[in-house]
């Protein structure tokens, strides 16, 4: 389930602010441009334990035709699509990103990123039982801190706990008043069955469960926003190696993972 986590902090990554981390890398598997397609953007910053850059295109290709063309390259280059948009090869992560509206050319663009994911050690550097504090939220209590991180536009931060989704809900739509910020978006919780080849592989098992997910949105008058993310998975399963009349079962306590990402309208401040 380690690698579930690294996908989910670098999706939230790329949510808030199309970042991605070490795509200069010498090593870098490479990516394939449509035919014409010219770079208007490359930008670097920093985010956490690594670099980072951003790169944005114009094409005369439509988004349709950009996402049908990433699709089958994708593939063809050796590239596992984990979900729409989203890459995965030899340990790193690129996603492909159509923007809305055209450019003053007239020409649609698309922001591609390529994401080395963090290695274990990178995350469990930031561990800690007992969290940093921070000056725009309230921290859950008893969680613990998996890493807290400063961006180009504030603060990702994540936290890991036992409780259920909605008591952590309850808990931040409460708290976050005391902070001057107010709901803009709430996403009911869901649940879906967990699908994780990785996780039969690693156990020897057949691992079934379920996955739970919601998200909360807070804004305040001057523009900052805040995202919160929870997930949690619960899952069990049987070993297929063993021989024994009674098979034992394979099993991984429920946690909950809050992911938070804190986005500062700096332009509101000057």
């Amino acid at each position: 389930m380690f690698f579930r986590l690294k996908l989910i902090i670098l999706g939230l990554m790329v949510f808030v602010g199309y970042v991605s981390l070490q795509a200069a890398q010498s090593d870098a598997p490479a990516i394939s441009l449509p035919a014409g397609a010219v770079k208007i953007m490359d930008k670097t910053s920093r985010l956490g334990p690594s670099n980072s850059i951003v790169q944005t295109y114009e094409t005369a290709l439509s988004s349709d035709k950009i996402n049908d063309f990433y699709k089958k390259e994708m593939a063809k280059n050796g590239w596992r699509q984990e979900k729409d948009r989203f890459f995965l090869k030899d340990g790193y992560l690129a996603v492909i990103v159509p923007l809305p509206g055209k450019s003053e050319t007239g020409k649609n663009r698309f922001v591609l990123t390529l994401s080395s994911l963090p290695s274990k050690e990178d995350i469990m550097a930031q561990r800690k039982i007992i969290p940093d504090k921070v000056n725009f939220m309230p921290i859950y209590p008893g969680s613990v801190q998996v890493f807290l991180w400063e961006t180009p536009t504030g603060v990702s931060g994540s936290y890991e706990t036992e409780s259920s989704l909605p008591e952590i809900i309850f808990f931040y739509k409460s708290g976050m008043l005391n902070y001057g910020w107010s709901l803009a978006k709430e996403t009911p919780v869901k649940t879906e069955p967990i699908d994780c080849p990785e996780c039969k592989k690693a156990a020897g098992a057949e691992v079934k469960g379920s996955s739970d997910k919601a998200s909360l949105v807070f804004r305040k008058a001057s523009g900052d926003s805040c995202f919160i993310r929870l997930f949690r998975s619960s899952i069990a399963g049987e070993e297929t190696t063993s021989k024994a009349g009674d098979i034992p079962e394979l099993s991984i306590p429920a946690k909950t993972i809050i992911l938070v990402s804190y986005n500062e309208n700096k332009s509101m401040r000057r």
